[in-house]
């Protein structure tokens, strides 16, 4: 015979609880998300937000707002990491924006600290050069 369900698992089941299939997400649901927009807040913000908004034909790009959430994915990603690419003098991967940059603020930051780098590595002259000084 089959062992016994564990004491409270029915119950616990039968009570809409933790363990009920309805109190449960679906891998493929996502729960509803605060849609307050925040506008870009930086120069670099904008320019980011700029970009995601021409490469995923988005009216509308806030800097907290996600960009799977947005309908990202990896084609949308690499296009993004591209055009960005063209624009800011860093070195940006897909995977930056896959798993560390996935709001236009985090993205910002990424190109921040990956810039703030190429900077330490340079001389004076190319680092003022680089920055227009």
């Amino acid at each position: 015979a089959p062992p016994a369900p564990a004491a409270g698992a029915a119950e616990t089941a039968e009570e809409g609880g933790p363990g009920a299939p309805e109190s449960r997400l679906s891998r493929y649901e996502r729960p509803d998300l605060p849609t307050s927009y925040t506008a870009p807040r930086t120069p670099l913000e904008e320019k980011v937000a700029g970009v995601w908004q021409d490469v995923m034909g988005v009216a509308r790009v806030g800097a907290h707002d996600n960009f799977f959430d947005l309908g990202g994915h990896s084609l949308l990603a690499a296009q993004l990491v591209s055009r960005l690419q063209t624009l800011l003098p860093v070195t940006l991967t897909v995977s930056d924006l896959l798993s560390r940059a996935q709001t236009v603020a985090q993205m910002a930051e990424a190109v921040e600290r990956k810039l703030h780098e190429k900077l330490l590595d340079m001389s004076d002259e190319d680092a003022a050069r680089l920055l227009g000084d």
